[in-house]
């Protein structure tokens, strides 16, 4: 089976467009990978420190500029850049500029993957 989409248009919660998250009605529930679509609001940020005990996680920056914290090291993407987490590793994102784009793509997809820390 196959389905096609355009990034921003009838996506699942949270921009997911493939993922654990969405109904198996949808033809896009996925156990294997998770992909998400995620127009930036710099209102809201910083994040919340995290780790996800599971999945291993790359965030590509297709517009704009993103700035997170990884393993107590503070990066900053531009368009074209990605950053690579794995699996038990900190991370949180500080800031975006306005209209900033990211492609998340995040594996195994593994709902509810998420401890806050501190």
């Amino acid at each position: 089976m196959h389905k096609k989409g355009k990034l921003g248009e009838g996506l699942g919660k949270d921009g997911c467009m493939v993922g654990s998250g969405l109904t198996k009605e949808s033809g896009l529930s996925s156990d294997k990978v998770e992909i998400c679509f995620r127009k930036l609001n710099p209102q809201d940020f910083p994040g919340r420190l995290h780790v996800h005990e599971k999945m291993d996680e790359v965030v590509i920056v297709l517009r704009g500029r993103f700035v997170v914290e990884m393993d107590g090291e503070t990066i900053e993407l531009g368009e074209k850049d990605f950053v690579f987490k794995e699996a038990e590793s900190c991370g949180r994102a500080l800031s975006a500029d306005k209209d900033t784009e990211v492609l998340i793509i995040k594996a195994p997809s593994v709902k509810n993957d998420v401890r806050l820390m501190g």
